[in-house]
């Protein structure tokens, strides 16, 4: 846009050039070539008329003279010539006079048209230079406009819009630069990995607003920790980075980490409220512990993750024993997302038995996890990770609906009627469907609802109590059985006997495996036996490995027994020749 300005300005310039020299031109030319000397024209003017006349008085008399002898005739002509003289004389100035003041007239309307052409030529360029400025501000505010779209793109490229710290890419650049200078200078550096303990449930609790401003607040009071020279960043969601590029031995890190941990120490004030959280940190050391950014990052994050499970709130250095875990974790995770599809997942039955009668009366369905390699593989290794990333909801599905088809299989073999058990995990209660889901196994595999026990924990209720009791009571509707399992291990909140439409209670084995012993574990399974009766409610005790403990539930009069007394859990077919044709497992 300048160049077009200035061409346009510089025309404009060249027109008013052009006009005002035709305008002195013109002027000029009327004063110089029309009448260069105004005295000198006007004396040879009068001496041509003194001439002419005079010649025509002196030639006009001596011819009239010689030509007409009378005298009257003559006094007429000379008289005639007198009035000729004054006609021509009169002409001759008319002429004259016309044609100067003709010419006097056009060039006066030449000067005229010059001059307002020269003052609009004038007032045009008066109006590209204010329309020059216009354009150079506009120039000038977008330049501005520009400058700062620019910088607000590196700012986006390299910093947290959040908390104003270097983002990753620019952390990953300025420790690359470090570790250079680390090289040659041949000393030590260090990375820590921080990660804000139970941040997620601030989100959830308080808001994202309220995570964001705890995230601005850590953000700050991590600078204060730190020398001019060390990087920080945010990572990640609730992680942070620190990278110390000068350290004279790994307790200056530990320090360093020591200082991060006492801020914590500290309330943080949000929503005008005081708020405790804790942070667990990672540490790894350059060069000990790798020679480069990206892998000083993952050990570091590897060793935060140690800090966490060894109770958060504490920093740990990273070692090369800590993988060992976390690659079985990854290698399992990854098994399992396969499982499913290759069919290696079994159930196992463990019978359930009536106390009052001593018959089968019900199986509980546990899963088992059948590896080509690793052989069986106990729930307590894959069921979190099967948590943790969903998988448990297709997985879930298949429990439910190859328990129902067992159940229909024992029940069109002739077996006697029974209740099976299935347990739901907290995740499985979030879908949307799950009460569909739950209504269409049951009508596909023919099974009465009333035959479906849902077996719940505690834990369970603590994610979402409004949520969990709204699909239970649906569940109770359609005539499905509920048990609340593991009772007496979690809050045991009576408050949950009371809104929650229960059907069973089951004491959990750390209160049976003890009762012949410690009788403060009796009275705690005589006290739960009792509560749950007076409620209502029906007893099954979980863990049952001897006969005394056996007998002495059943003259407690607890309603139901499962164990390994009674029977470790079996695949479906031991379970039908050990177990279902029995009628008698109580003596």
């Amino acid at each position: 846009m300048p160049w077009r300005i200035q061409e346009y300005f510089n025309s404009i310039i060249m027109k008013t050039k052009y006009m005002s020299a035709l305008f002195y031109g013109q002027d000029r030319s009327l004063r110089g070539n029309h009448v260069p000397n105004p005295g000198h024209s006007a004396f040879k003017i009068t001496m041509i008329y003194a001439i002419v006349g005079a010649l025509w008085i002196l030639f006009s008399d001596t011819a009239l003279n010689r030509v007409v002898q009378d005298v009257d005739l003559l006094s007429t002509l000379q008289t005639f010539k007198g009035w000729f003289y004054v006609l021509a004389t009169a002409s001759m100035l008319y002429a004259l006079i016309y044609r100067h003041i003709d010419n006097t007239l056009y060039w006066s309307r030449e000067l005229m048209s010059s001059y307002e052409e020269l003052e609009a030529a004038t007032e045009e360029l008066l109006a590209a230079e204010e329309e020059q400025k216009l354009q150079l501000e506009k120039l000038k505010e977008s330049e501005e406009a520009l400058r700062l779209s620019e910088a607000r793109v590196f700012d986006l490229s390299y910093y947290d819009p959040l908390t104003g710290l270097p983002n990753p890419t620019l952390f990953h650049d300025r420790v690359t630069q470090a570790l250079f200078q680390a090289e040659s200078k041949k000393h030590k550096a260090a990375l820590l990995y921080l990660d804000l303990d139970y941040f997620k449930v601030i989100n959830e609790t308080m808001g994202h607003n309220t995570g964001s401003d705890l995230l601005i607040q850590v953000g700050t009071a991590l600078k204060t920790c730190l020398h001019e020279i060390d990087i920080l960043t945010r990572y990640s969601k609730d992680e942070f980075a620190i990278f110390l590029p000068v350290i004279h031995d790994p307790e200056s890190a530990a320090e360093v980490g020591s200082k991060i941990l006492k801020l914590f120490e500290n309330p943080w004030l949000l929503n005008q409220k005081e708020l405790y959280i804790t942070a667990s940190i990672g540490i790894a050391i350059y060069p000990e512990d790798s020679l480069e950014g990206y892998d000083l990052l993952q050990k570091s994050e590897t060793a935060m993750c140690y800090a966490k499970g060894q109770g958060r709130n504490c920093f740990q250095f990273y070692s090369d024993k800590l993988n060992i875990p976390i690659m079985e974790k990854f290698q399992l995770e990854n098994h399992l997302r396969s499982a499913l599809r290759k069919d290696e997942f079994v159930l196992h039955y463990q019978p359930l038995a009536d106390l009052t009668t001593g018959n089968i009366i019900g199986v509980e369905a546990l899963l088992r996890w059948q590896h080509p390699d690793m052989g069986l593989i106990a729930p307590m290794r894959f069921i979190p990770l099967a948590e943790a990333s969903n998988l448990i909801l297709p997985i879930g599905e298949w429990v439910l609906r190859t328990a129902c088809r067992q159940l229909k299989e024992w029940r069109d073999q002739g077996f006697p009627s029974m209740i099976v058990s299935v347990n739901l995990s907290a995740r499985q209660f979030q879908q949307s469907n799950l009460v569909e889901m739950v209504t269409a196994v049951l009508n596909e595999c023919q099974v009465e609802p009333s035959c479906l026990e849902i077996e719940i924990t505690e834990g369970i209720v603590l994610h979402n109590l409004e949520l969990v009791t709204d699909v239970l009571h649906r569940f109770k509707c359609m005539g499905i059985r509920i048990a609340l399992d593991d009772f007496g291990t979690g809050y045991s909140s009576l408050n949950y006997l009371k809104q929650l439409p229960i059907d069973t209670i089951k004491i959990d084995k750390s209160f049976i495996s003890g009762i012949m012993e410690d009788p403060r574990e009796e009275a705690i399974a005589r006290a739960i036996i009792n509560l749950a009766h007076n409620l209502n409610l029906s007893v099954t005790a979980e863990g049952v490995e001897t006969q005394e403990q056996l007998l002495f539930l059943r003259n407690r009069f607890c309603d139901k027994a499962q164990g390994y007394f009674l029977s470790r859990p079996l695949p479906a077919d031991q379970v039908e020749k050990c177990f279902l044709r029995s009628i008698n497992l109580v003596p």
